[in-house]
């Protein structure tokens, strides 16, 4: 699949019709015109692409997020740091028929990107920008955080493990700031607390409860 590029000055009316482009087709900034192509194919491969199951542990924990989502009337979404591609969020989003995406380092993602450097979208370019389990394994969650919320319109959704002795356990968890140290850094960055939860990440067979802190955070002002 492919898309032309269409340069905004060329939607003056003369030129339009000299180089014979249609009136439907409109000026879109070079990352909007990505996401239309990425919808296309998402579109194309519902029916054919497969992914390993997601446990249920997992889904009821995300499906769980919705009802935090639902009254903020979100039409796009960014979720950073999926892991395996789509993403979870993205999946959950896209079954409530709003134009969401996910960004992963790892290949085979919808967008292959760094959490670090989102400069390939403009500012404010989605209503929700989501980071679920993804800021304990990055190396400057102060970064990141900026990133999110200037491409974001309004709206951060982040969930992080609770415990901060048990999240350093793990291998590729870099961070384990506990509820405090989260909470000082949406702060110190200026991020509103609007809503606070503490959501079941246990594991199946699990001999311990794993718990997750889910922050709904706004830009302040």
């Amino acid at each position: 699949d492919f898309a032309l590029y269409l340069p905004e000055e060329w939607l003056e009316e003369e030129r339009r019709r000299e180089a014979g482009i249609p009136q439907d087709v409109t000026f879109q900034t070079k990352w909007a015109l990505a996401l239309t192509l990425i919808d296309r194919a998402l579109e194309w491969a519902k029916s054919i692409q497969q992914f390993a199951p997601i446990s249920p542990h997992h889904r009821k924990a995300v499906s769980e997020l919705w009802p935090i989502l639902e009254p903020l009337g979100i039409r796009t979404a960014l979720e950073v740091g999926t892991g395996q591609p789509p993403g979870m969020v993205v999946e959950m989003l896209r079954a409530h028929h709003i134009k969401a995406y996910g960004l992963d380092i790892q290949p085979g993602s919808n967008i292959q990107g760094d959490m670090h450097d989102l400069s390939m979208f403009g500012e404010g370019a989605f209503d929700l920008v989501v980071a679920r389990h993804s800021l304990e394994h990055v190396l400057i969650p102060y970064v990141c955080l900026f990133e999110m919320m200037r491409v974001s319109l309004k709206w951060l959704l982040v969930v992080v493990p609770s415990d901060s002795d048990k999240s350093l356990g793990w291998p590729d968890h870099l961070h384990g700031y506990g509820q405090k140290g989260w909470e000082m850094m949406f702060r110190k960055v200026g991020l509103e607390i609007r809503h606070f939860e503490v959501g079941d990440h246990t594991e199946e067979g699990a001999s311990w409860r794993d718990e997750e802190l889910r922050y709904l955070l706004a830009r302040e002002g």
